[in-house]
Order: structure tokens, then C-alpha cells, then sequence
């Protein structure tokens, strides 16, 4: 197990950094400050394994942003996340986690729809109509 210790702290590793068992790691928001434990100084980050996250203070709000790794190269993908409900509406952006080792509050699930025109939208919050090109299949069933 990876746990830089009981209060929000930070390791610091001097080369690669592979995961494969539990990496557990704190992250906290008191007021605006936005604060979370952090392994730093990795050369090559491989993400696997089971990464658990516990959220102390405040309750997160859209857009709180968390490093918990900090990395020159990311590669690879955690198993199992184990993270922190969310308040109503909100979801969390893993995305970048293995290239930037950061975790993020978003504003809610992308939903898609085709109007009767047949023109796609999609609607979710911050990430709303962000590039996103839709493809359905055959059997994809569309309101």
C-alpha cells in the first residue's frame, strides 16, 4: 500500500513509479483551499491496481481540482477507483489522471440526444458540445 500518512502529505520518489496494489490517498478542502496528498519527483508514473481516495473537509463543489501525482510521463489505468461520493449532479473526471495525475469534480454526466431533426447535442454541464463527435451504431436507440 501507497499512503503518504494520516494527514495530507507528500512523498517524493527519485525515478519510475509503478502501481499495482492500493494507493490511498487524502484530499481536502477547507474553505477555497483546495488541498491533497501527493507523490512527486516521478520519473515514469504506470497507474494500476486500486487507487482509493477519502475526501476530508468541506463538501467539494464543479471544478475542484486535486494532484495526486506528480509525474514527467503517465501511462496505464487504475483497476479499481475507489472514490468519494459526490453531492447531487456532480461526477468525477478521472481522465487525466494518468497523464497529469490529476482528479477533478465535474458538473455532471454527458447526456446525448438528437432532435427530430436529426442534429446530435450533448448536455453536461462544463462539458457541454466540447469537441465530442457521436457515432451510433445500428441498435443505439436515440430520444
Amino acid at each position: 500500500t501507497l499512503a503518504p500518512g494520516p494527514a495530507i502529505g507528500t512523498i517524493t520518489i527519485h525515478g519510475p513509479l509503478t502501481l499495482g496494489g492500493t494507493a490511498a490517498m487524502d484530499v481536502m478542502k477547507t474553505g477555497a483551499t483546495l488541498t491533497s496528498d501527493r507523490v512527486s519527483g516521478i520519473t515514469a508514473l504506470t497507474c494500476g491496481g486500486t487507487l482509493v481516495v477519502t475526501a476530508k473537509g468541506d463538501a467539494l463543489v464543479a471544478g475542484d481540482s486535486f494532484k495526486l501525482f506528480d509525474a514527467t510521463t503517465g501511462t496505464g489505468a487504475f483497476a479499481t477507483l475507489q472514490l468519494p461520493a459526490l453531492p447531487g449532479g456532480l461526477v468525477w473526471d478521472t481522465a487525466a489522471l494518468p497523464t497529469t495525475g490529476t482528479i477533478r469534480v465535474g458538473a455532471g454526466a454527458l447526456r446525448a440526444t438528437r432532435s427530430r431533426a436529426g442534429r446530435a447535442a450533448v448536455d453536461g454541464g462544463a462539458y457541454a458540445n466540447h469537441g465530442v463527435q457521436m457515432r451510433p451504431a445500428a441498435n443505439d436507440i436515440w430520444n
